[in-house]
């Protein structure tokens, strides 16, 4: 049987390392999972306030509901949630299934394959590999979810209906304005 070779150097995937004062002490499986969750989560918890905001000044425009009815919309449960705090919920564990878990299947593969320290539950990556894998890896989870967060929280269905009223008021007075500049000067 083989021993583990987490060290202080090292980061193990697929079982808690066994070096106390380590700060990354966790498995890097249950680690990934989290991070997805996280980002998920404060994502929508976050920037739904400033997505309404902008939606409100007229920077962006609200999406009608029968849009995110189609297509792979339909497989995002919290497109058409109400409350924020429940659609974070969702969102984050949506995400942690479709993104969190197809990644450490991509991981067991490059373990399987040799790519890392050892196989099986002993593999294991370097801390400073680890820390670049992750920091990607995060980027591309947040690149991903924005537009289902944007297009969430922008739909007809969920919004508040000042939020929308605010709108059409602002794109109304954008109208006017640009109607006014557009006429012909008086003589």
């Amino acid at each position: 049987m083989a021993t583990p070779s987490c060290t202080a150097t090292t980061k193990c995937l697929w079982h808690e390392p066994d070096h106390g004062d380590n700060p990354y002490k966790s498995a890097a499986f249950s680690d990934l999972l989290a991070t997805t969750f996280l980002i998920a989560f404060f994502t929508v918890a976050l920037s739904t306030k400033g997505i309404r905001d902008a939606m409100k000044a007229g920077y962006v425009v609200p999406v009608d509901r029968e849009m995110l009815q189609t297509g792979f919309y339909r497989c995002v449960p919290s497109v058409n949630m109400l409350g924020t705090c429940s659609r974070s919920l969702t969102f984050g564990l949506w995400a942690t299934a479709v993104l969190g878990l197809p990644f450490l299947v991509l991981l067991e593969v490059v373990c399987a394959a040799g790519g890392m320290h050892d196989s099986g539950d002993q593999c294991s990556m370097e801390k400073t590999a680890y820390i670049y894998v992750k920091g990607a890896y995060a980027a591309v989870v947040a690149f991903i979810i924005y537009p289902f967060v944007l297009l969430m929280t922008l739909n007809t269905a969920t919004l508040p209906p000042l939020d929308l009223t605010f709108f059409v008021q602002n794109q109304r007075e954008k109208w006017d304005k640009e109607q006014l500049a557009k006429a012909p000067e008086p003589m």
